[in-house]
C-alpha cells in the first residue's frame, strides 16, 4: 500500500485511542526567566524546579480566583492524570473546583502528569492559576496559568508495566531582555525507577530559535516504566531567557505488541 508505514500507523492508532492499552504522551510547556547560574526546568510553576513526591500523599486542587468554581464564570471542573499510592497505575479522575478554598483530591497520589479543565463558565478557560498542592500552599505540583485550560509541563511519569516511546523532542527560546542573542541549553532528564539518580542524555543547544528531534518510525528514547522523563534549561546566555519545550510519544502497556 503506498505511503504505508506499520510502525507510524501504530503510533497514529495509539494516539487517536483505537488499541487498548496505547495511548498518546503529549508534554508541552514554557519558563519564562530563566536567569544564569539558575538551572529549571520547562514548566510554569512557581519554582525553577519540578517538584516531585518523595512518598504517595494527599493533594489538594485550588485556584487563585474565586470565580473558577463549580457554578462559576471560569473553570468549574479539571480533569487530573495521576499515578496512584499503590499498584502506579495511571488514573484519571474529575474535580469540582471551589474557588480559593483546596479541595482534596480522592485517594493518596504520587505523580501528576497532566491537569485540564473540563469544563467551565462564561469565561470559557480558568481565570484564576489553578495548582495541585500538598496540605498547604507551599509546594505545587501541578500548575494551570490563568486562562490557559490546561497544564504546562514537560513531564511524564511512566506507570509501572508501561514503556514510553519518545518519538519528538522540541524547543525554542523565544525572547530575552537586552540586545544579546538569546541562546540556552535544553537537556532530557530521566529518573529511572523513582530512584535519586537521575540520567540526562540529549544536551541540545537553542541559538535564538528552536529545534526539533525524532521521526514518527523511530522513537528517540524508549522508557520502561516506572521512572519520571522531563525537560530542563541546564544553562542561559543572559538573565530573563524565556525557553519552551515539548515532546511526543505514545505509551503502551508491556501486553501489546505490534505484529509486522
Amino acid at each position: 500500500m503506498p505511503g504505508y508505514h506499520p510502525a507510524l500507523s501504530f503510533a497514529y492508532a495509539g494516539a487517536v485511542g483505537v488499541i487498548p492499552g496505547v495511548e498518546r504522551i503529549v508534554a508541552f510547556g514554557r519558563r519564562a526567566g530563566v536567569n544564569t547560574g539558575v538551572p529549571a526546568d520547562i514548566w510554569s510553576g512557581p519554582t525553577p524546579l519540578i517538584q516531585w513526591p518523595a512518598s504517595p500523599m494527599s493533594m489538594y486542587l485550588v485556584s487563585s480566583s474565586a470565580s473558577d468554581n463549580a457554578a462559576g464564570a471560569g473553570a468549574r471542573s479539571v480533569l487530573i492524570f495521576y499515578l496512584d499510592d499503590a499498584s502506579l497505575v495511571q488514573k484519571q479522575v474529575v474535580v469540582a473546583l471551589n474557588g480559593t478554598t483546596p479541595v482534596p483530591i480522592p485517594g493518596l497520589v504520587f505523580r501528576i502528569n497532566r491537569v485540564v479543565v473540563v469544563t467551565a463558565g462564561s469565561a470559557s478557560a480558568n481565570i484564576g492559576a489553578v495548582t495541585v498542592i500538598d496540605g498547604s500552599p507551599d509546594i505545587v505540583f501541578a500548575h494551570i496559568p490563568a486562562g490557559h485550560s490546561i497544564s504546562k509541563a514537560c513531564r511524564f511519569s511512566v506507570p509501572y508495566n508501561h514503556t514510553a516511546d519518545i518519538l519528538a523532542i522540541f524547543g525554542s527560546v523565544n525572547s530575552t531582555t537586552g540586545a544579546i542573542v538569546a541562546s540556552a541549553v535544553v537537556e532530557v532528564a530521566q529518573r529511572p525507577g523513582w530512584g535519586s539518580v537521575v540520567g540526562r542524555t540529549l544536551e541540545m543547544g537553542l541559538v535564538s530559535g528552536g529545534f526539533s528531534l525524532g521521526s514518527p518510525m523511530t522513537p528517540l528514547l524508549s522508557l520502561v516504566g516506572p521512572q519520571d522523563f522531563w525537560l530542563g534549561v541546564s544553562s542561559v546566555q543572559q538573565n530573563n531567557t524565556d525557553v519552551s519545550g515539548a515532546f511526543l510519544g505514545v505509551l503502551r502497556r508491556h501486553d501489546v505488541h505490534l505484529l509486522v
